[in-house]
């Protein structure tokens, strides 16, 4: 009480200093000394104005009204945040190298000081709260601004918009993924808000990322492994999906046909026709799967001689037939029919003694199969679908030569092959 009289001229200003502080002095010093509690952190600033400046029966907002003033007058530390540091002179260095007073400046304040705000006033701007410049050099890391945001809405804080609540979704969401954590990453956009004007929010953003992060195709040498018949489970590609895509499936019940969907994209992209084939039949992609059995696959495996691992996702489509009746009995028919043909042909090559009926049939088949020749080789829309049209006709036409019992005409020789997409010397040995 006697340092007003000027007693105070007779202790050093360290030793002062400490003496009002412990005294729980917070104001100015008269005489124009510096204030006690300029050197101290925000944390400890604040804390002596709860401590010394307000009653244990106020609330802490009459202590943060104090510390606020205090920090616009220039007594105290401003509450930055702990990642900015101190310089000499009563400076911080702020991320981007700008160095700005420590007790008067715009740069961003400290999450527990926001959070301080909050508490004290509901209304307080949640979007200031959540900046992730609160708690990290780096604005584009949203990782605690995402978990904040979910613990205050439990806790009954009003959340943020719906449109701003969806940005920060998308921002966590992308961060992950690109971390390598998609299925974490797929939980996150569960949380998107949709509304009237974008209905399938979730949906669309969800085959995006799985698009956008699809790992590199397998490479599938047979596809008999996979295909267990039956068109409701025909293929299992399990072993084809990362972790991720498991516990997307498993544990967020994510509907596999858009991982599916997303897989053969990408196999497309790699090159991969046999994986690509498998994912889309996984998927119930029944026409595209039909499209690229017709143009790629088909004719592949039949240049080849891979037979059975064509028959089984012939068999499958087949059975889903129903889905692509408009272009099966001139796509994907004509192989299942063709290869019909060959065990027909192999199993009258095998008898002597061949029944009529076999005959009859084996030529009506083979009939089919040249008119529809006939009009698929002028669709052929590849080099590879053109040449396997050939080979199948070159097969179809020595089959109508050789299932007649008696030995044909020319006259009738010529007409049964007329049309068919045969080379001149393929016309020319079968005459």
């Amino acid at each position: 009480e006697g340092w007003g009289s000027g007693a105070h001229d007779f202790i050093l200003p360290k030793y002062l200093r400490i003496l009002r502080l412990l005294s729980g002095d917070v104001k100015l010093l008269e005489g124009g000394h510096e204030s006690v509690i300029r050197s101290l952190n925000w944390k400890h600033c604040l804390g002596l104005y709860l401590w010394f400046c307000s009653s244990p029966h106020h609330p802490i907002a009459e202590a943060l009204k104090s510390y606020d003033k205090a920090v616009e007058e220039g007594f105290a530390s401003f509450p930055h945040p702990p990642y900015v540091k101190g310089v000499e002179g009563g400076s911080v260095v702020l991320p981007d190298g700008r160095e700005v007073c420590a007790q008067r400046s715009n740069g961003p304040q400290d999450l527990l000081y926001r959070l301080l705000c909050l508490f004290t006033n509901r209304g307080y701007n949640m979007s200031s709260v959540l900046a992730p410049a609160s708690s990290t050099p780096y604005m584009l890391d949203c990782r605690l601004s995402w978990h904040l945001h979910e613990a205050l809405k439990g806790l009954g804080y009003p959340a943020l918009s719906p449109g701003r609540s969806n940005k920060l979704h998308m921002s966590y969401a992308h961060q992950l993924a690109t971390a390598g954590c998609v299925g974490w990453a797929a939980y996150i956009i569960l949380f998107l808000i949709e509304g009237p004007d974008d209905p399938y929010l979730r949906e669309r953003t969800l085959r995006e990322l799985f698009a956008r992060f699809a790992p590199s195709s397998a490479v599938v040498s047979d596809m008999k492994h996979y295909i267990h018949g039956g068109i409701a489970n025909a293929v299992d590609t399990r072993d084809l999906l990362t972790p991720d895509e498991l516990f997307c499936i498993n544990e967020l019940h994510i509907p596999r046909d858009w991982i599916e969907d997303a897989k053969a994209l990408r196999a497309r992209v790699d090159g991969e026709s046999r994986t690509e084939m498998l994912h889309l039949l996984a998927g119930h992609r029944w026409i595209e799967a039909h499209t690229l059995l017709l143009h790629t696959l088909g004719p592949r495996c039949l240049l080849e001689g891979l037979h059975d691992e064509l028959r089984a996702v012939l068999q499958v489509l087949k059975d889903a037939s129903g889905t692509i009746a408009t272009s099966w009995t001139m796509g994907g028919g004509v192989y299942y029919d063709y290869l019909d043909l060959l065990g027909r042909e192999a199993f009258v090559a095998e008898n002597q003694a061949v029944a009529l009926r076999d005959l009859q049939q084996l030529d009506l088949l083979a009939t089919s199969l040249a008119s529809r020749l006939r009009v698929q080789s002028d669709e052929a829309s590849s080099f590879l679908h053109r040449v396997a049209t050939s080979e199948m006709a070159r097969r179809v036409a020595r089959c109508l030569m050789h299932s007649k019992r008696e030995p044909l005409p020319i006259a009738a020789i010529l007409q049964s092959v007329v049309g068919l997409p045969l080379t001149e010397d393929e016309h020319l040995t079968l005459l």
